[in-house]
C-alpha cells in the first residue's frame, strides 16, 4: 500500500479519494489545504484529512475512478 499523497502532489480543487473510518470510501475536492492535512468537500459534508490517507482519483466520462483501479476488469 502506498503512503498516501504529499503536500505538494495536491493543489486546490484536485479530486481525491481516501477510506473513512468505516473503511467506506469517501472522494471529494480539496477546497482548503493545509500544513498537515487538507479540507475535502464529499457531497454535503467537509472532511479533514491527513495527507497520507489521501490518494488519486480520475474523473473520466464524468464517473470517478481510483487511479489504480483502471485499466482492472
Amino acid at each position: 500500500m502506498s503512503q498516501g499523497l504529499g503536500r505538494t502532489e495536491v493543489a486546490l480543487g484536485d479530486m481525491v479519494g481516501f477510506l473513512d473510518r468505516a473503511q467506506q470510501q469517501r472522494i471529494g475536492k480539496i477546497i482548503r489545504p493545509n500544513d498537515k492535512t487538507v479540507t475535502l468537500q464529499c457531497g454535503p459534508r467537509q472532511w479533514r484529512v491527513a495527507y497520507s490517507y489521501l490518494h488519486r482519483v480520475v474523473d473520466v466520462d464524468g464517473l470517478v475512478h481510483e487511479v489504480g483501479a483502471l485499466g482492472q476488469g
